[in-house]
């Protein structure tokens, strides 16, 4: 038995009769099935066939219905053929928001975004203030998913290629109701593990107290209610910025650097420290005081201060002390000398080196 409607119709545009009970669910069914003919075969769904298959399904009715319809549709594609164009059905896969509906048909590549917001449903007065200071005043473009995702196909999938793929930046407004929802959590934690080679992923905001999970606790978050410290949708804006990696490179020379820090330690010499040409080398043990000698040259290290000079000096002072405790050709008087700057230390340091000196004196007389 050969259909009159629109399942004869599929019969014969070779439809796989899988999808004739989705295709009777639709409020158009022959709709339905010239997209699917298109789509299986474009080549071949044109005018002249479908004119064909009306024919031998003994529809002569419906092919006068419509003759002055394709009349004038043939002559509107004759003069500007590019305003009526069959659907690319292949486009719904790339079809996340309202925005890819727009630009596809223009023929414009995706919305790329500069943030995604992440907010529970308690939270939406602060969204909403968000969303227009941000877009309004700053001339931003958010995606968000009650405004923005077009219906149909998987929620989580689209999310996670919105995080992912089409926004640069993910922010979280945080409140207790935002961690109670799992589905918040989950895309958070996605969001947090993929943004690991990028540390500015995510962007945390919040307006009240709250309590944060230990994996949020070490992030730096915006906080509106100090809005008197700092303009909070400022610094919004300046965290979402991408940087550009060349501009951000530093191309400085290592005789530059020297320079610089020569420079600086030069002018901590009005303070009292010694110019570079006139530092001190110390040997490597106490036994070796009498080859101390002060040398021309510092070789400064990267991370040399001019505070880290001020140890050296002392230290000089301090072997010239005991060079002189420990040296032979001390006479009497030195000695005496000796013993009396002694006097001002601890009990303990002058008993000790009154010991030492008393032996040091005695070998000297033998």
């Amino acid at each position: 038995m050969q259909y009159r409607n629109w399942r004869g119709l599929a019969a014969l545009c070779d439809i796989d009769p899988s999808y004739l009970d989705s295709i009777g669910e639709s409020s158009d069914p022959t709709d339905k099935v010239l997209n699917r003919w298109y789509e299986k075969a474009p080549d071949c769904s044109t005018i002249q066939q479908l004119q064909r298959f009306l024919e031998e399904m003994d529809r002569f009715d419906v092919i006068e219905d419509i003759k002055e319809l394709i009349d004038e549709d043939i002559k509107i594609f004759e003069t500007k053929p590019y305003e009526i164009r069959p659907p690319n059905l292949n486009a719904d896969k790339y079809i996340i928001t309202t925005d890819d509906v727009l630009r596809i048909n223009e023929g414009r590549p995706l919305e790329i975004y500069d943030a995604f917001v992440l907010y529970d449903q308690d939270d939406i007065d602060f969204a909403i203030q968000l969303l227009d200071t941000m877009e309004k005043e700053y001339g931003m473009k958010f995606c968000v998913k009650d405004r923005d995702l077009v219906g149909g196909g998987l929620e989580m999938d689209k999310m996670i290629k919105l995080i992912t793929e089409r926004c640069k930046r993910l922010i979280v407004i945080l409140s207790d109701s935002f961690f109670k929802s799992s589905a918040n959590q989950y895309y958070l934690r996605f969001a947090h593990a993929y943004g690991i080679e990028s540390e500015r992923k995510i962007i945390p905001c919040k307006y009240k107290d709250c309590n944060l999970p230990p994996e949020m606790r070490y992030l730096f978050t915006l906080d509106h209610r100090r809005m008197g410290v700092f303009n909070f949708w400022d610094k919004l804006r300046d965290s979402l910025r991408v940087g550009d990696v060349e501009k951000c490179r530093v191309n400085r020379s290592h005789s530059d650097t020297n320079e610089n820090l020569r420079s600086a330690l030069h002018e901590s010499y009005s303070n009292g420290l010694k110019p570079l040409n006139h530092g001190v080398k110390f040997s490597n043990s106490v036994g070796d005081l009498n080859n101390l000698e002060t040398t021309t040259d510092l070789t400064l290290s990267p991370n040399t201060s001019a505070d880290n000079l001020r140890p050296f000096v002392e230290k000089k002072e301090k072997k010239n002390w005991f060079k002189k405790i420990l040296s032979k050709n001390n006479t009497k008087k030195d000695q005496t000398k000796i013993q009396n700057d002694v006097v001002g230390m601890g009990k303990e340091k002058k008993k000790g080196f009154s010991k030492h000196i008393k032996r040091r004196a005695a070998a000297v007389a033998n």
